[in-house]
């Protein structure tokens, strides 16, 4: 950054830098909207061919953060989070600022529990009720029984689990 925009602000998430999962957070809102709409118009016009297209002003969320109702997490090296925005490494972060309090509270239960089982992937998906569901993948078999039960004591708004077998 030679020289900062005055729309430019701090990044509020301490992985920001490194983790590519969110790409505005640098930002005001109001301008990360209005680049959304920017978007929005020039692929209308350079893919789609209409000229000066109109398109509506960004519909601002309530909800700037903990809004995402999809979560994807890798694991890998006892580490199970976000892969950083090089593709090479999984960053084992705490918290993440796009998932509800309940999905950032799941994935530091599991945590500690995956290291030691071959799961590659955590999928989480929350419903407008509250009500979660637990996708877990791998490439090896494993009994994923005790796992499950103590999610699902552990957390009542877990109400799906999935187990998945990824191809070899």
């Amino acid at each position: 950054v030679l020289s900062p925009s005055p729309e430019r602000i701090p990044p509020d998430c301490p992985c920001y830098e490194s983790c590519g999962g969110c790409q505005a957070r640098h930002m005001r809102y109001e301008e990360a909207l209005r680049l959304k709409r920017e978007k929005v118009v020039s692929a209308l016009a350079r893919l789609g061919g209409v000229k000066e297209p109109l398109v509506e002003e960004t519909v601002p969320s309530p909800q700037i953060s903990c809004y995402r109702n999809k979560a994807e997490f890798t694991c890998s090296g006892g580490r199970v989070g976000m892969v950083a925005e090089d593709g090479r490494q999984v960053l084992d972060a705490e918290k993440c600022l796009l998932h509800p309090d309940a999905v950032n509270a799941l994935i530091a239960f599991l945590r500690p529990r995956l290291k030691s089982l071959p799961v590659e992937r955590v999928v989480t998906r929350v419903n407008a009720s509250g009500e979660m569901m637990l996708v877990l993948s791998s490439r090896t078999p494993a009994d994923l029984t005790a796992l499950a039960k103590d999610a699902a004591d552990a957390f009542g708004m877990l109400k799906r689990l999935c187990v998945c077998r990824l191809r070899p």
